[in-house]
């Protein structure tokens, strides 16, 4: 490698050989994985911190890296759910409308968005609750501006598109035709409870799936298991395996990766 007169060592691309033994496209795919991961973590972060315009910019990343490779399910998971945030985020934004042929507003297409979860959401008190706030917030964001005809739109999109509540849909409809606003109903189902119910579910959210580039590295006990587990169950089996052994975080098709790593380096045994 080449040198400069004051000691510093200059780049050389000639001496730069690439390693045919590395498989550029898997590296590619863990990196991008990464990077999907790393925009989720920063997304949910600025939701936590109400930074709506930094949400937004990142949520523009966070979309460009998901139309460079094949999303696994858990991915999918997310790009909802970072949908779901936008949507909340913007929840007061009257002016926003996210499916212009239907004027679907923010809290209407996050409300879309939360019922396919319901299978992300353990706790399905929790899941209902966010449900609930979403339907008041969805009609009372159009009461607090006055808009109460706005706001009864709002609240027959709900009785057409979901299953709201009867007693709920009641309750609503009576302070609409009141335009009632600061009612202890409105109060107690505020925009602000709503985030702290949305807060609450990403911390269990992040809590059980942790991002990939947050695990600690492969340990000696973690390889032993795995390979008890492969002599258990047979290679594939890799759901029952993360049943009896703790690999702390990681997913199956982690395990698959894993394993295909010992079999290369002849660790496998």
């Amino acid at each position: 490698m080449d040198t400069e007169s004051n000691g510093r060592e200059l780049f050389n691309p000639s001496e730069f050989i690439p390693d045919d033994s590395v498989d550029f496209s898997r590296v590619s795919a863990i990196a991008s994985r990464w990077m999907f991961d790393f925009s989720f973590l920063s997304l949910c972060r600025h939701f936590r911190e109400g930074g709506l315009d930094r949400f937004t910019t990142t949520r523009r990343t966070f979309e460009a890296i998901s139309q460079g490779f094949r999303l696994r399910r858990e991915q999918v998971q997310k790009q909802k759910i970072a949908a779901f945030l936008g949507g909340v985020l913007c929840g007061q934004q009257l002016d926003v409308v996210c499916e212009k042929e239907n004027k679907v507003t923010p809290l209407m297409s996050a409300i879309n968005v939360w019922e396919t979860l319901k299978e992300t959401v353990p706790d399905q008190t929790l899941h209902s609750s966010v449900s609930t706030l979403l339907y008041v917030q969805s009609v009372g964001v159009f009461l607090e501006k006055g808009q109460t005809a706005m706001a009864s739109t709002a609240l027959m999109w709900l009785e057409e598109k979901h299953c709201i509540p009867k007693n709920l849909s009641v309750k609503l409809s009576t302070l609409v035709a009141r335009g009632d606003t600061y009612h202890p109903f409105m109060r107690n189902f505020s925009y602000q409870h709503l985030l702290e119910k949305v807060r609450e579910f990403l911390d269990t959210f992040l809590a059980g799936k942790p991002p990939d580039f947050l695990l600690q590295k492969w340990t000696y006990d973690m390889d032993q298991c795995l390979r008890r587990g492969v002599w258990k169950h047979g290679e594939g089996n890799w759901r029952l395996m993360l049943l009896d052994y703790n690999f702390r975080g990681r997913t199956g098709t982690m395990l698959k990766d894993r394993w295909r790593i010992l079999k290369r380096d002849f660790q496998a045994r």
